[in-house]
């Protein structure tokens, strides 16, 4: 399956506490709502459970739509880009992820980085 994310080079999302999240939000000047956008915990199920067993858990969406309705502000995603972030594609086997009703959440150490996406269109870059 693929899974896509925003991601810095470290492999870090916006919600790794740097602060991106809110520079998105702040630039894409919408409110946000947060049953659009669960945590784990929140979320709850196999989901949660695969985030306590898994000590690098990553947090993905299933599609680019769901990609795009996770951050459906290009203006926000150019602040991202801005801070060095990227949308990627991994793909992932099944038993190495858990999805969700709203994200998925794979295991870091069995993906592999398929593709880049421009993050301001959400498409694909080069030859990927």
């Amino acid at each position: 399956m693929l899974v896509y994310r925003i991601e810095d080079a470290r492999g870090y999302g916006p919600w790794s506490g740097s602060g991106t999240a809110e520079a998105y939000w702040d630039a894409a000047e919408v409110g946000t709502n947060p049953n659009d956008h669960p945590s784990p915990y929140v979320e709850g199920g196999v989901l949660y459970d695969a985030y306590v067993r898994w000590a690098d858990g990553r947090f993905g969406c299933s599609s680019v739509e769901q990609l795009r309705d996770w951050f459906p502000c290009p203006k926000g995603r150019e602040v991202m880009r801005q801070r060095g972030y990227r949308a990627v594609a991994y793909q992932v086997e099944p038993e190495a992820l858990c999805e969700g009703t709203m994200q998925v959440i794979f295991q870091q150490h069995r993906a592999q980085l398929v593709k880049v996406l421009d993050l301001g269109t959400l498409q694909p870059v080069g030859n990927a």
